[in-house]
């Protein structure tokens, strides 16, 4: 999973590089990509969930002799932060605070690839709201690899380290939130087994938002949800 957060059209600076980054996103994403990046400024917004137990196996992705994994520790914010430089210490110090996980992989001591399990709450920065979760699920968030480490599967073999200690945890379910054009978001996840599972988000302008969270028939009880009800419409 790469970070759900679509880089804004709009909002990017000059005019002449919006329409840089317009064309970029034509590009590779299409006239759809780019009709629901415009959209996304304006007043309508969403993304993919997609779920998947924590007892499932999951196919096999060996952790190589090379890679170490581990959850980060208070004092090494500032490591994190030279690996991911578009997060602030004063957010990673908040997330550990709020008791957050940062699961990290290491090649020879230095962190490839890192992700954030949060449960209770989850706040999505691109619908700018906090959502509720199910008592025994967590929420899988800001997924990122070194670019030169990626495309080499290192989210599965974390994903693979990572679900006993969510079990361990007391968490049955993990789900996580993808822009749907960010089709090399959702590979990964498929590959490590989740499975789509319903659509999160708002129509409205500024504070003027109706939320939405719409689920798959086939789930009897919401795992994300609006408000103090279990119950999304």
């Amino acid at each position: 999973m790469r970070r759900d957060i679509p880089v804004s059209i709009v909002n990017i600076g000059t005019p002449q590089k919006g329409l840089a980054r317009a064309r970029e996103v034509f590009r590779r994403e299409g006239v759809r990509g780019l009709l629901f990046k415009l959209l996304g400024e304006i007043f309508y917004r969403r993304l993919m969930l997609f779920e998947r137990p924590t007892f499932e196996r999951v196919r096999k992705a060996p952790l190589q002799q090379s890679l170490s994994f581990s959850n980060l520790a208070e004092d090494e914010i500032e490591e994190y932060c030279r690996f991911c430089p578009d997060t602030s210490a004063a957010e990673v110090k908040r997330r550990l605070a709020e008791g957050q996980l940062c699961f990290v992989l290491r090649l020879k001591g230095e962190i490839v690839h890192g992700v954030w399990a949060t449960t209770g709450r989850a706040y999505v920065d691109y619908l700018s709201s906090e959502f509720n979760l199910r008592q025994d699920v967590a929420y899988i968030y800001d997924s990122f690899s070194s670019p030169e480490y990626r495309g080499r599967g290192l989210p599965l073999i974390r994903f693979r380290c990572m679900l006993p200690r969510l079990r361990a945890m007391g968490c049955r379910r993990v789900i996580a939130a993808i822009f749907p054009e960010n089709k090399g978001g959702i590979r990964p996840p498929l590959k490590a087994g989740y499975r789509y599972y319903g659509t999160i988000g708002y129509i409205g302008v500024g504070k003027w938002r109706r939320y939405f969270c719409r689920v798959k028939k086939a789930y009897d009880r919401s795992l994300i949800y609006l408000g103090t009800s279990q119950n999304a419409s």
